[in-house]
């Protein structure tokens, strides 16, 4: 189906196309509009992407009547699913379908806000003065649409617990941690999710090498080798580095499983420091592999 929307504060209309896909039981929607997203690619430069995600969070809502799908909940990700609680409250609750839809917010990655002039935002959006302000979307004299969702999700979540009390902090809170403070009553972690049947390497049957808790150290590179070669990528993969890697990883799991770190991990001593430093050495490792 499809039909056409309002859009920007000059009023112009839009075409969606919703199609529809079930697959294992599950109905899948997606929106559709060649303007936006004929390019092949769902992320490009901030300046294109601005336009089409604001485009996209509007025209999810504004789908949902057509195709007579109610939800008790839309779970928004990221900046760029950022104004579907801000539309939400704005236009769409004043009509009766709406009502009692609630939206969560998770956050994967708090550096990345969908951040802009307002003067840009406010235009394209449509959305009156009244949102961008220093409570709602305006953060240090741009437009933030992850902020947006922020103020007006009723949830938000975060990938871990621990990543949720770390946002809340100056060092990791992106400039938005007073604001996560300020609704930590409504924030929290949730591990991800996985499949442990279909997504274990043991037996999966989409990778190269089977490979499980004991062996992953000798079997899990064949994948990265093999998916090279598919690639046709190149083969320059130091053995010695490798070598290295694995090395290292040994020395961080005895030293993990010494009395001397049970006794220390809690307050941040020795054993602990020689982790951190072994995994700076990993890192770099890593590095000269990739």
């Amino acid at each position: 189906c499809h039909f056409d929307m309002d859009i920007t504060s000059a009023n112009i209309m839009k075409y969606v196309g919703v199609m529809k896909l079930e697959q294992d039981g599950v109905i899948y929607y997606f929106i559709d509009n060649e303007e936006y997203f004929s390019n092949g690619n769902p992320y490009t430069s901030m300046a294109e992407d601005l336009g089409k995600f604001i485009f996209f969070d509007k025209a999810v809502l504004a789908a949902l009547p057509v195709i007579g799908f109610e939800p008790d909940v839309i779970h928004c990700h990221d900046w760029q699913t950022g104004l579907i609680p801000v539309y939400l409250k704005e236009k769409f609750q004043g009509s009766e379908f709406f009502q009692g839809i609630k939206t969560i917010m998770t956050i994967h990655n708090l550096k990345f806000q969908g951040r802009w002039d307002v003067k840009t935002v406010r235009e394209i959006t449509g959305l009156p003065d009244y949102y961008f302000t220093p409570d709602k979307l305006e953060a240090y004299k741009d437009a933030n649409l992850l902020k947006g969702g922020i103020v007006y999700a009723d949830a938000i979540t975060t990938v871990s617990d621990t990543y949720a009390e770390e946002i809340k902090t100056d060092f990791y809170g992106e400039g938005l941690n007073g604001l996560l403070s300020a609704r930590s009553n409504a924030l929290r972690g949730i591990v991800n999710g996985i499949d442990y049947d279909v997504y274990n390497p043991d037996t999966d049957p989409k990778i190269y090498t089977n490979y499980n808790a004991e062996s992953f150290r000798k079997k899990k590179i064949n994948n990265k080798i093999k998916l090279q070669e598919e690639l046709s990528q190149s083969q320059a993969l130091n053995e010695t580095y490798r070598k290295q890697i694995f090395e290292l990883e040994r020395q961080i799991d005895n030293l993990k499983l010494s009395e001397a770190f049970k006794a220390t991990a809690g307050n941040g001593a020795d054993a602990k420091k020689k982790v951190n430093a072994l995994l700076k050495e990993i890192d770099k490792c890593i590095k000269l592999i990739e």
